[in-house]
C-alpha cells in the first residue's frame, strides 16, 4: 500500500511533447505544452541511470546537480523573458497543431 507518500502524473488531456527544445542558449531535453489558453508546460533533463541519486559521502551525484542547475537556467531565462517565451510558446503550438514538425514534436492523443 502506497500510502500519501507517493503522487504519481501523467499527462492528461491534450499535450505536445518535444525534444531538444531551445530555449534561449541551450536545449531542454524534455518539453511538454498541456492545454492551450492557459498551457502548462513541464521542462525535464534526461541523465543516465549508469549512476547513484546519491554518492558514497551522501551528497547529491553531479549528475543530478548539473540536471537541476539546467532547469533552474531554463526556467530563469524564461521567467526573465516571460512576454516572449509566452508568445512563443503558442506559435509553436499552433504551427505543430498545424501539421508542422518542430524540435522532434509529437501530438498527444487528444490533440486535433
Amino acid at each position: 500500500m502506497l500510502g500519501n507518500a507517493c503522487t504519481f502524473s501523467a499527462l492528461q488531456g491534450e499535450y505536445i511533447a518535444f525534444s531538444q527544445y531551445p530555449i534561449l542558449e541551450g536545449k531542454a531535453d524534455l518539453v511538454a505544452f498541456t492545454g492551450r489558453s492557459r498551457m502548462t508546460i513541464v521542462i525535464a533533463e534526461i541523465k543516465g541511470a549508469d549512476f547513484n541519486f546519491l554518492t558514497k559521502d551522501g551528497s547529491i551525484s553531479s549528475e543530478i546537480n548539473f540536471a537541476a542547475q539546467q532547469i533552474r537556467s531554463r526556467f530563469q531565462a524564461i521567467e526573465s523573458n516571460y512576454e516572449y517565451f509566452r508568445r512563443r510558446f503558442h506559435e509553436v503550438r499552433k504551427e505543430v497543431e498545424e501539421g508542422a514538425t518542430k524540435y522532434g514534436s509529437f501530438l498527444g492523443p487528444s490533440c486535433p
